[in-house]
C-alpha cells in the first residue's frame, strides 16, 4: 500500500469525506466535515553505496468542520491514529482560513517513510 492509500484509510475511519486540495468539486455543497491533503514533498534519503534505500513522503492534511469543537479535537484524533499507523507527526497544527464562511479548520503535517 502506497502513502496515499495509507492516508485514504485513515481518513476513511473517520467516515467524513476526503478531497485533494483544491479539488473538491465545484457543485459539491461543503459537508459538515471533511479532510484534504497534499504532497508537499518526497525527498529520497537513507543513501547508501549511492543509492537512496527510503522516500519520505510529506502531507499538508487539513480538516474542515462547520462544528469548532471538531476542528480542534479531531485533527489531535487524527494525529494520534497517523503516529499510531507508524507516521511522523509535526505537531498539533495550525489555524486555516476555509472558502465558506460556515467553516474553520485546522492543518498538520504528517510524514510517512517508504522503504525502496
Amino acid at each position: 500500500m502506497n502513502a496515499k492509500e495509507e492516508l485514504k484509510k485513515i481518513f476513511d475511519g473517520f467516515g467524513w469525506p476526503s478531497w485533494r486540495m483544491h479539488t473538491m468539486p465545484q457543485k459539491q455543497r461543503y459537508p459538515d466535515a471533511f479532510f484534504t491533503y497534499l504532497s508537499a514533498d518526497a525527498p529520497f534519503v537513507a543513501h547508501y553505496n549511492n543509492r537512496p534505500h527510503a522516500v519520505v513522503y510529506s502531507f499538508m492534511i487539513g480538516f474542515y468542520s462547520s462544528d469548532p469543537e471538531k476542528v480542534e479535537s479531531v485533527p489531535l484524533e487524527l494525529a494520534r491514529r497517523l503516529m499510531a499507523a507508524g507516521w511522523t507527526v509535526e505537531g498539533p497544527g495550525d489555524d486555516v482560513k476555509s472558502d465558506e464562511p460556515t467553516h474553520t479548520g485546522r492543518r498538520i503535517t504528517a510524514h510517512y517513510i517508504q522503504r525502496i
